[in-house]
């Protein structure tokens, strides 16, 4: 590594630059600014390439803490880390292996050092709908750390696949800066190599057979992402070989046909699919996904609104994007997507006839092609790409397009209007570029509404629109602003407007879609693209690349509304593509025939047609409407209905669009389904569904839910049935049985395993029946969820209902917001005739109230097994596997849960209990759980949460510094007392040594709110200051408090607060313990970081771990020490203490006048009060506790500010 070392004093002559003005610094003799990668090597094996730049940016911001400088690449992006310094990177990428982990290794460097110099720190990533001059800059932690920031000066992005090839961004980091020292580190050079590790990486590419040719619309796209594409080893396809799928909403099929039409003339071959034969958003991804891997696919074009054709979503939002991502788990498109947005056949026709219009009748000679309008608002700076604002962003753009031959009016939010605007297009414009505010309905900087569009009269003058803006392509619930573009027309029904815009679903981010608009235009002026989707797509890959997630939430989102095949005509290439001067049709297919005739599939076979020129393909309808398309004599038909009768016909077509007479028609009526004979018995054992079974899911956007998981949730063995949730409501989603034969029998038995991973409440999982699949019929099972998982059971219940029919369908459902369950797993299913012949289903519920001689267990039984429950308890012992021949308290009788208290237990002893439910066909027992009981004095225990899901806190030490908070409220933590022990339940066994610290307090709060760790242990108490060395799986671990805490109940809740300080990078995995926690909304928060304690904002969840608690002197408030004058000293006594029912209270106090009496069980439940006026000195008065349960009651007395306590026992 070569070291230069420059002078600091020039950088004095820094601060006298303008605010968000750069000021480029040379590195050498060049002065221009300048930066780039050269491919030195690229083998299968490694890649070496080489950055280098002849100049840094440097742009002056005013911070808290005085002037600063944020450091800009040419041409790069930032790494945008919020509160870390502001620092400039580059990208590339490049192709990788197929399946191979890559690495990374800096082979040389060069770099420069400047001292004494501020460095101000990023804001992150901003939205637009912020300003970011609005927001302060704030230093973190890196600011307070002796270390270069970053610390890499080249990594890699994850991989990523482009349909033909796996690639990798090298991400060039070539500034690094330590605030401590001030010091500034600028490389002018880094060389790298990318090798393999020999090991296998993620989202590998896996292909189905050898690379030999490309697709002509992405040989240029590898050409210009890929720093080592070599052209010259793959054969492009040619232009003819273009493919485009087109999925239309039935109604409009004909309104888009001239389109087809159109672009077969012109070399595609286009293939025109009804939607109602697809059916729903996921099994859109799914059709395409099919027809790519089948067919091979280039463009997408959806036609309808979302309620004709659904969006798909991703995590960042609504995205037509998402059915684009055919290979691998990445963003990058593999398919250019578009759409039609049409409400109506009309507005489907007026988007076909714009573009018919722009690409075949319009003249290379018309004016508006050479012009153009760029729109920008008064805002950004250090918030946006390459610390431009919006005007200078838009003032580079306009700088590049004037010198490619077109003319720019500038209509920017200072000095621009609405009425200019209109003039503007009206007269004739051919692109505009937009970057600013938006909304759903308009562009708010520099004002232009829906209804300014709708009243344009731009007919045959319509401009493409590349728009940086929030929201304005949000079109799933209401008409939006691109839309409005799209679909507008004059009075007289000629249509005006654009004739293809991008726009957002979301708020977009400041900086990451100006770099995506930056390489958009250049593109355009480098004459790469004739494609607006190819132009579109490649400007979002070089978001991605600089960007990251970032990049990658706005390439999700950013729609193409028109046809992503538009030729877009500029100043160089004016000329529309050429249609072929074929008119004659192809002869009629002959001897069209089915075979292989199933209940839901078939295949149709004809014998070839001639054409003059050729035949591209074989339209095939079914009914009378259109099917699909074929590009062989072979067709298989799918998703059919059985023993339902079909007519099929078949069409032939040429490239320009010349469609032949019909073959001949052929009649099939599908086979009758085979039905299952009972009994039927289904385990569930391999990764895909068994033959027959089918899903039904119901409600807006639903995706398909079920899916076959390789685990045993359920109680069965790998695989089993998993139902996953999904942010829709209401949904219903169910899991169908094949048919089964029920001829001559009146009622069965339908048992299955289940689990459920709970969320919260809100949805019903049942069991319905069926002859037909479409009117369904509720059993007698059904239940619903709370925010308490349904532990591993088993389930049986009698079905009497669709009985008797050779085609009767049993299905498992979950009905309601889908959202509130995690996972519902479903194993082992079982159909038998006749009634019950099961024992009952019942689970156990943890232990709790836990004293020296009692406690309180109980149990929840979930179905009665086709027999009434005719009793039903705890059993329990000191030795496992307690039965009702052990000690038992019985609890009632049918379904339902019940609890059951346990008394005369020997002190500090174990023991084991088990629910059970007794019905005709026998006992059945829950699952075995265990307490001990305590040593004596008084003390208890409470448990809260009984949860099975696992996490990390609060025993976690996965990062190097963890802190998490859990709230408690007092109706679950009960009675006041002096906590001294406190206990988490981990399911690993670690072995690590970590530094634990636990504070607890008492708050009023109901629910936690977000707060730096400082605020949170701010009044806490710190009752442990210890070491936890390792966990034992399944056992609770104890922390006995070095300070206890005093619990006074009444309206206080406690926050439990724990701290693990490993140090550096953590010392486990991500899991730590894997402790057990029940959902609890807003009742948990979490903060973390490595090599320093985390200072920010925690994070609030619902993940609350499950926590046993031990106290001392339960029941009794703890008093605060004061000094009193003797006279007024009060004293309270009950007896007869033990009592049978009755008591007396004795108060003596000087004071007269109301007193409150209140009676609370050991877990700090009310169970009477008595109101009354003290008259004496010694005032005595009977209570009764008669109908009451014998155990510990405590006797609270408040009056006149004080509060006593003392203790009865009910015998």
């Amino acid at each position: 590594m070569k070291k230069i070392f420059t002078s600091c004093l020039i950088v004095m002559l820094y601060f006298s630059a303008i605010a968000q003005q750069t000021n480029w610094q040379y590195l050498g003799q060049q002065k221009k600014a300048t930066a780039g990668f050269e491919l030195v090597k690229s083998s299968q094996s490694e890649i070496v390439v080489k950055f280098s730049q002849s100049a840094y940016g440097l742009q002056s911001v005013n911070t808290a803490k005085g002037n600063a400088f944020v450091v800009l690449s040419y041409k790069g992006a930032q790494i945008q880390k919020k509160g870390a310094p502001d620092l400039g990177k580059n990208t590339q990428s490049v192709i990788v292996p197929d399946r191979d982990a890559m690495a990374i290794e800096v082979v040389n460097s060069k770099f420069t050092e400047v001292d004494n110099i501020d460095i101000a720190p990023s804001k992150g990533v901003i939205s637009r709908s912020i300003n970011p001059n609005d927001i302060p800059y704030e230093y973190g932690i890196e600011y307070q750390t002796n270390a270069f920031f970053p610390g890499d000066i080249a990594t890699l992005g994850d991989p990523y696949i482009i349909r033909d090839f796996r690639g990798q961004t090298i991400i060039m980091q070539p500034y690094q800066y330590n605030p401590v020292t001030k010091k500034l580190r600028i490389y002018s050079e880094i060389t790298v190599k990318v090798i393999s590790t020999g090991k296998e990486g993620k989202n590998t590419l896996i292909r189905q057979k050898a690379l030999t040719q490309l697709d002509s619309g992405f040989e240029s796209i590898y050409s210009n992402h890929f720093l080592n594409f070599t052209a010259s080893k793959y054969t492009p396809l040619s232009e003819a070989s273009k493919k485009m799928l087109i999925i239309c909403y039935d109604s409009y099929a004909s309104a888009v046909q001239p389109l087809v039409t159109w672009k077969n003339s012109i070399g595609f071959t286009t293939t025109l699919v009804n939607y109602s034969t697809i059916g729903s958003a996921a099994a859109l991804k799914t059709y395409v996904q099919n027809f790519y891997n089948t067919n091979g696919l280039t463009y997408l074009l959806i036609v309808g609104d979302n309620a004709q054709v659904p969006t798909s979503s991703t995590s960042a939002g609504d995205s037509d994007n998402n059915y684009g991502y055919t290979v691998g788990t990445d963003h990058y498109l593999d398919i250019f997507v578009g759409r039609f947005s049409a409400e109506s056949a009309a507005q489907v026709t007026t988007q076909v006839n714009k573009t018919l219009y722009y690409e075949r009748d319009m003249l290379s000679t018309a004016t508006n092609l050479t012009k153009g309008v760029g729109i920008a608002s008064n805002e950004g700076g250090s918030g946006g790409d390459n610390g431009e604002s919006d005007e200078q962003h838009m003032n580079n753009i306009k700088t590049d397009l004037t010198n490619y031959g077109y003319t720019i009016t500038d209509c920017y939010q200072n000095g621009g209007s609405a009425s200019q605007l209109t003039s503007l297009i009206n007269t004739g414009t051919g692109i505009i570029n937009y970057v600013g505010h938006g909304s759903e309905t308009s562009w708010a900087s520099m004002v232009y509404t829906s209804t300014d569009v709708a009243a344009l009269t731009n007919t045959n003058k319509y401009p493409f629109i590349i728009s940086v803006a929030c929201v304005v392509g949000n079109f799933k619930s209401t008409t939006c602003f691109a839309e409005t573009w799209l679909r507008s027309t004059d009075a007289s029904s000629n249509p005006v407007g654009a004739i293809a815009f991008c726009g957002s679903t979301i708020n977009q981010s400041w900086a990451s879609p100006m770099l995506a608009q930056d390489e958009m235009n250049d593109l355009l002026i480098a004459n790469s693209y004739k494609s607006y989707g190819g132009m579109f797509v490649n400007g979002m890959f070089k978001m991605i690349d600089g960007y990251g997630t970032d990049g990658e939430n706005m390439a999700d989102t950013w729609t193409v509304f028109g046809d992503p095949s538009l030729y877009t005509r500029t100043p160089g290439h004016l000329n529309g593509p050429t249609a072929s001067s074929d008119t004659q049709a192809p002869t009629a297919p002959t001897n069209l025939a089915s075979s292989n005739v199933a209940q839901t599939t078939l295949t149709l076979s004809w014998t070839a047609s001639t054409d003059n020129v050729g035949v591209t393909g074989y339209d095939v309808y079914k009914n009378g409407s259109f099917l699909a398309t074929s590009t062989t004599t072979t067709y298989n038909v799918t998703g059919l209905t059985a023993g339902t009768s079909y007519s099929f016909y078949v069409k032939a077509k040429d490239a320009a669009g010349n469609a032949s007479a019909a073959s001949n028609t052929v009649n099939v009526t599908t086979l009758n389904p085979t039905s299952l004979t009972l009994p039927v018995t289904e385990n569930f054992a391999a990764s895909t569904l068994p033959t027959g079974w089918t899903t039904q899911n119901t409600g807006t956007g639903v995706t398909e839910r079920w899916s076959m998981s390789n685990t045993a949730n359920a109680g069965g063995a790998a695989y089993e049935l998993m139902c996953t949730y999904q942010q829709v409501n209401p949904v219903t989603t169910r899991i169908i049985t094949p048919p089964v034969n029920t001829v001559g029998v009146s009622s069965v038995t339908f048992s299955f395993k289940h689990m459920l991973n709970a969320y919260a409440a809100g949805v019903t999982l049942s069991l319905q029946t069926s002859n037909d699949k479409s009117t369904w019929t509720n059993t007698s099972w059904s239940v619903a969820t709370t925010a308490t998982d349904i532990a591993a059971t088993t389930v049986s219940v009698p079905v009497t209902t669709n009985l008797n029919s050779n085609t009767t369908y049993f299905a498992l459902v979950a009905t309601g917001d889908l959202y509130q369950i995690d996972y519902w797993y479903v194993d082992n299913i079982s159909i038998t005739t006749g009634g019950s012949t099961t024992i009952p289903t019942v689970t156990t519920t943890a232990a709790s109230s836990i004293t020296s001689s009692s406690a309180t267990s109980g149990g929840n039984v979930t179905a009665d097994g086709g027999a009434t429950v005719t009793e039903r308890g705890i059993c329990y012992a000191t030795t496992a596997n307690p039965t009702t021949a052990n000690s038992k308290v019985t609890s009632g009788t049918g379904t339902g849960t019940f609890t059951a208290n346990m008394t005369g237990l020997a002190a500090n002893t174990l023991y084991y209990v088990r629910a059970y439910a007794i019905n005709s066909n026998g006992t059945a027992y829950g699952t075995q759980v265990s307490f001990t009981t305590l040593t004596g004095g008084g003390g208890s225990t409470v448990i809260i949460g009984t949860g099975t899901a696992t996490q990390g806190y609060p025993l976690s030490c996965y990062y190097g510094y963890e802190r998490s908070a859990s709230l408690y409220t007092v109706a679950e933590v009960g009675a006041a007392g002096i906590i001294n022990k406190v206990e988490w339940y981990p399911t690993l066994t670690t072995t690590y040594s970590v530094p634990v610290k636990i504070y607890i307090k008492s708050t009023t709060a109901t629910t936690i709110t977000a707060s730096t760790w400082a605020t949170a242990i701010s009044g806490a108490t710190l009752v442990y200051n210890g070491t936890m060395a390792g966990t034992t799986a399944n056992t609770w671990i104890a922390f006995s408090l070095s300070t206890t805490f005093s619990y006074t109940a009444g309206s206080n809740n406690i926050l439990v607060l724990v701290e693990t300080n490993y140090g550096t990078t953590g010392a486990g995995a991500s899991t730590g313990p894997a402790c057990q926690y029940t959902s609890a909304t807003s009742k948990h928060m979490y903060i973390r970081a490595d090599n320093t304690a985390p200072t920010g904002t925690a994070t609030v969840s619902s993940y609350r771990p499950n926590i046993r608690l031990t106290f001392a002197n339960r029941g009794v408030t703890p008093q605060v020490n004061e000094t009193r004058d003797i006279t007024s000293i009060s004293g309270i006594s009950v007896y007869p203490n033990p009592t049978e029912g009755e008591f007396k209270l004795q108060i003596n106090s000087e004071y007269t006048g109301a007193v409150q009496v209140t009676i609370y069980n050991t877990i700090g439940q009310i169970i009477k009060t008595v109101p009354f006026n003290k008259s004496n000195v010694n005032e005595e008065r009977q209570i009764s506790l008669a109908n009451l349960p014998a155990g510990i009651y405590v006797v609270n007395v408040k009056m006149n500010g004080e509060t006593m306590n003392s203790r009865i026992v009910l015998k």
